[in-house]
């Protein structure tokens, strides 16, 4: 791993590492004035900390109703109502009912740029949901581009009919999945990629109607396996004949509850090792769940990319951005989190078409603008003002000196600055914090009053007496399901049961928020790399699996050799 100047973190003094790659990135995306670059400091901050800092300006799931602010009418939103912030429906984002400029004001020297542009925030009324035009029959979805009649699912791109799902990415009914790539027909998947038919499957590709894989490529009819490639009819990595294989699933699945079977095929993976990092087709580099990479440093869950440093989840088809996350064709980015097709832009908030734009939220189709919220097709603006070239060139430098004097420059915004409780924030996820840290620093946090049941609730049913039965359907989605963890009722909707009833999937009797938060603490491995030996060699590996933790983990190389060959 590249090491450049070794600096203590302002906020945690953990140490960490400054990077040239990351200097260069500094150089190339900082603001351009009278053709003078006003390069952006060097970060103080520890990369997990920018990272933080990032995640907490972005509520996925979390959603409320309230009334938007312009037509009154009832709508769904990621925004609490309580934090005294303008909502608009997502729908009236290109309406001439709201013109952001109209919440423009000049720019003040003798007040700091954050207390200017919180106040900017504060004021224009923002978007209920972050979802493109091209969404159709998604109003309770959150975040990205063309998906249509999803459910409750978060960050769908190019998807369709998914339910409860994160970042399905080109899938169909992908159901309770995280971060799947060409899946169909897929139910609590983790990382998997173009896989048909399967159930419970996690980092496994190219498979098909199989259960409970981790790790395999390319296996047909397969169960409780794991590490295995070009298989099928293997059951917990035995091999069997069709007619056997069969008759063991079948009585597998009428004996044992998911539960149970989960725990079992958990407790198998624990005696079989696994590769220390995730990936394909790269070429110098580190981190984890990467493909098809070039010269990337400290990175994880990245495609098609390349010269990327501390970044993490998402950068697509990028180059030359560090400490960003969900980047999609762009480049020169730094310190941004959501940013497509763009260009040279820092500490930006989904914007996107955009070039030279800094410290902007929900900015489109614009350049050469500074501090701004919701603008489209705009130029020189700061504030949401329109300046002339010449205007805007003589301010934004005295606006940068203002910044540094201040401290504020060089590192994304606080999260006190998030429309967002910390605790609703993907953040939260990722860097769980509690209540008296989060009020200390100045953040803020909701109190959730979630309704719990001491009734017993709706008792689903055997999958099967649903299927001829209109009568029990209408049952099944019109009575509340108690969650046996929280407490807290929760309905499936029709889609859902159909997708059930289609594959034979016993109804859920966990919330989905519950659901979710399994997923991701039992298969979603923390974004750090971690120094540990060996367990096949002895040799020094670095990998996302903490030393503290059961699981037999190999160097890459001697996974790669034992089980690709």
């Amino acid at each position: 791993m590249e090491r450049w100047e070794k600096k203590e973190c302002l906020q945690t003094g953990a140490a960490f590492y400054r990077q040239e790659h990351e200097s260069q990135v500094i150089q190339k995306s900082s603001p351009i004035v009278w053709d003078k670059e006003y390069f952006i400091p060097q970060p103080e901050l520890h990369p997990d900390v920018s990272h933080q800092r990032r995640y907490a300006r972005r509520n996925e799931k979390t959603l409320y109703r309230t009334n938007c602010a312009l037509t009154g009418k009832s709508i769904i939103t990621c925004i609490n109502p309580t934090q005294w912030y303008k909502i608009r429906e997502f729908h009236e984002r290109h309406s001439d009912k709201l013109d952001v400029m109209e919440y423009g004001r000049e720019y003040d020297l003798s007040k700091t740029f954050t207390e200017q542009f919180d106040n900017l925030l504060r004021d224009t009324p923002h978007q209920s949901l972050q979802l493109s035009p091209h969404m159709k029959n998604c109003d309770y979805c959150n975040y990205w581009y063309h998906a249509s009649d999803c459910y409750m699912c978060s960050t769908a791109a190019f998807s369709e009919r998914c339910y409860y799902s994160h970042l399905p990415l080109r899938c169909y009914l992908d159901v309770d999945g995280y971060e799947n790539t060409d899946c169909q027909y897929t139910y609590q998947c983790v990382f998997a990629q173009n896989c048909y038919a399967c159930q419970q499957c996690y980092y496994s590709s190219d498979c098909k109607n199989s259960y409970f894989l981790l790790d395999c490529r390319n296996c047909e009819e397969c169960f409780g396996c794991v590490n295995l490639s070009h298989k099928k009819f293997c059951f917990f990595n035995q091999q069997l004949e069709k007619k056997e294989y069969r008759y063991r699933v079948e009585e597998f699945l009428k004996k044992y509850t998911r539960e149970e079977l989960a725990q079992k095929f958990y407790e198998l993976s624990l005696d079989i090792p696994r590769r220390s990092t995730r990936g394909m087709g790269n070429d110098a580099v580190t981190g984890d769940l990467n493909f098809n990479m070039s010269n990337c440093l400290y990175c994880f869950d990245m495609q098609d990319a390349k010269e990327m440093s501390n970044s993490r989840s998402w950068g697509i088809r990028s180059s030359d951005f560090s400490r960003s996350s969900i980047v999609w064709m762009s480049t020169r980015i730094y310190e941004c989190m959501g940013q497509a097709q763009s260009d040279s832009c820092a500490f930006c908030v989904w914007c996107s078409d955009s070039y030279q734009v800094f410290y902007s939220r929900e900015t489109m189709q614009s350049e050469n603008c500074f501090g701004c919220y919701g603008l489209r097709h705009k130029k020189y603006c700061i504030l949401n003002k329109q300046y002339t070239k010449q205007e805007y060139e003589e301010l934004v430098p005295k606006i940068i000196a203002q910044m540094e004097e201040d401290w504020e420059r060089g590192r994304f915004l606080n999260p006190s600055m998030s429309p967002f409780p910390y605790n609703d924030s993907c953040a939260y996820d990722r860097f769980p914090e509690s209540k008296e840290a989060i009020t200390d620093r100045g953040w803020k946090r909701i109190d959730h009053q979630y309704t719990t049941s001491t009734e017993p609730g709706y008792q689903p049913r055997k999958t099967h007496e649903y299927k001829d039965s209109n009568i029990l359907q209408k049952e099944a989605i019109s009575t509340p399901i108690v969650c046996e963890i929280t407490q807290r009722p929760f309905r499936i909707i029709q889609q859902e049961l159909d997708f059930y009833v289609k594959f034979d999937i016993p109804l859920p009797k966990k919330h989905p928020d519950q659901r979710y938060k399994e997923r991701f603490s039992n298969w979603v491995n923390p974004r750090k790399l971690f120094e540990r030996k060996c367990a096949k060699t002895g040799a020094a590996i670095v990998t996302s699996y903490d030393s503290s933790r059961p699981e037999i983990v190999w160097s890459t190389e001697a996974w790669d050799k034992e089980y690709l060959g």
